[in-house]
């Protein structure tokens, strides 16, 4: 049996993001969390691993042994893995796109290194989610990150991972774009947007309209010396999803009014490459 009681016909979604300069980047640790990950995921769940890929590459494998093997050769820049993913929906990816520069490339100041990650409410549920996410960031250091629901047969996330015969993509859309663009904001106290879970930084805790927000609504919790967890019902979230004073405070809205922010220009050229 799973460690974590099993929920409904849902999906549970958990991104986790850290801001990176050329040497952090290549610092990090990126493949100690992937293996990490996996064993966090196969613990929670009981799903294997089977289906693991690394830097776009055609061929998949099949099972972690083999897969070390090969990642231990490699620089990672991207690595999906699947958990009987056909079937349960389950998967994460791992990026760390500073990697991906040649050495004498020109390359941007900051980049992230991201973690995505899905799993299937039938095999975990939401405090399952958050033990999960926590281990994380308290080994790894992240800096923001959210977990969000939706529906089994419906994905509602920013970003969609697909799995094609050849290699696996990411379809970017403008809202993806965005938020690509000035991800460095949530040094300077934004948020993505507001999420059922919410995991905050310093300057996003001490952003004033962030705190009075926090203090009224939801539930408050320290995970570690940097990063407190904002939980919120399903009503505080819709109620609190629907305050234009949030929005000013969110990276992505329905009218990307985040680009007419002075800062965000100011942000974009951290984190674009300049000709």
């Amino acid at each position: 049996m799973s460690i974590f009681q099993k929920s409904g016909r849902q999906h549970y979604f958990l991104e986790l993001f850290k801001i990176t300069d050329q040497q952090s980047a290549s610092e990090f640790n990126t493949k100690e969390l992937i293996l990490t990950t996996v064993d966090l995921i196969q613990n929670a769940t009981e799903l294997e691993a089977d289906d693991l890929s690394l830097n776009f590459e055609s061929k998949s494998y099949k099972s972690i042994e083999g897969f070390k093997s090969h990642l231990q050769k490699h620089t990672v820049v991207h690595s999906h893995i699947g958990f009987n993913s056909n079937s349960s929906h389950t998967f994460f990816s791992v990026s760390n796109p500073m990697l991906n520069y040649t050495k004498d490339a020109k390359r941007p100041g900051n980049s992230t290194i991201e973690i995505s990650l899905q799993v299937n409410g039938e095999y975990i549920d939401r405090p399952g989610m958050h033990i999960l996410a926590e281990e994380l960031i308290q080994k790894f250091r992240f800096e923001y990150g959210y977990i969000h629901t939706f529906p089994t047969r419906k994905f509602q996330g920013e970003k969609k991972l697909k799995k094609g015969l050849l290699s696996t993509s990411v379809s970017v859309d403008k809202t993806d774009q965005i938020w690509r663009n000035h991800q460095i904001g949530i040094l300077h106290g934004y948020l993505k947007k507001l999420y059922y879970t919410n995991y905050l930084n310093k300057s996003q805790q001490g952003n004033s309209l962030i705190a009075d927000f926090s203090a009224t609504k939801g539930e408050i919790k320290t995970i570690s010396d940097d990063i407190t967890r904002w939980t919120l019902s399903d009503d505080e979230f819709q109620n609190l999803s629907r305050s234009a004073e949030l929005e000013d405070v969110c990276i992505v809205t329905e009218d990307s009014g985040f680009l007419d922010n002075p800062i965000a220009s100011q942000l974009k050229d951290l984190t674009t490459v300049r000709e």
